[in-house]
């Protein structure tokens, strides 16, 4: 979605998509990367590095489209900052997870200790979910991304062990507060649109037009 609404004609002059291109060049690169490598040998430290570098520039595109003032239009809601958002909520999980993997797959084993430890990966998962979206507005794609990844580690997890469930509940309670603060802090208009979204596609069919 997001590599084809580049090279839609009407976005050549998108200033949105020249803001984000570097980063999102590097994530989409971090992506193939850790695929590759996860495939030829498995959840290791270095596929731990390529994900976290995965990761940095998706927050980075994440803090873009926070600061982003001019707008977006129907188009950049739907082909930019929903598939991106999302992609940054899932690695922001998944980095957590390939983390605690490659702890495994370097003969790191917490045993009886595992439940805990894996409940306070969650809370600080929680944690830092809740400071990015504090940071983006609430940010709706992230927030609905990552209350579903917090789902499949209560059904993976949370029914068989105590700890881990309380942690969910507690990660998600706060992903839930961050996010209705940032939205009443202007989160709603700006990623909901209004009229700053009208005007948007309006200039942007201008500059086609000329």
């Amino acid at each position: 979605m997001f590599a084809v609404y580049q090279l839609l004609a009407s976005n050549r002059d998108n200033r949105l998509l020249r803001q984000i291109r570097m980063p999102a060049a590097g994530a989409f690169l971090g992506n193939a990367a850790w695929a590759a490598y996860v495939q030829l040998y498995g959840l290791s430290f270095v596929s731990t590095i390529i994900i976290v570098f995965t990761l940095l520039n998706l927050l980075a595109i994440l803090a873009r489209l926070a600061a982003w003032d001019e707008g977006f239009t129907v188009g950049d809601r739907w082909c930019i900052v929903l598939p991106l958002c999302a992609l940054s909520s899932w690695l922001t999980t998944a980095t957590i997870v390939n983390l605690a993997a490659s702890l495994r797959f370097h003969g790191v084993d917490a045993g009886p200790a595992a439940p805990v430890i894996a409940g306070a990966i969650v809370i600080a998962g929680g944690i830092i979910a809740a400071q990015a979206l504090l940071r983006t507005q609430g940010n709706p794609p992230f927030a609905v991304v990552f209350l579903w990844a917090l789902g499949a580690i209560f059904a993976a997890g949370g029914q068989r062990e105590g700890i881990v469930a309380a942690a969910v509940v507690i990660a998600a309670v706060l992903v839930l507060l961050a996010t209705i603060r940032g939205l009443r802090n202007g989160g709603m208009a700006h990623y909901f649109g209004g009229s700053s979204s009208l005007a948007a596609d309006g200039a942007r069919a201008a500059t086609v037009r000329r």
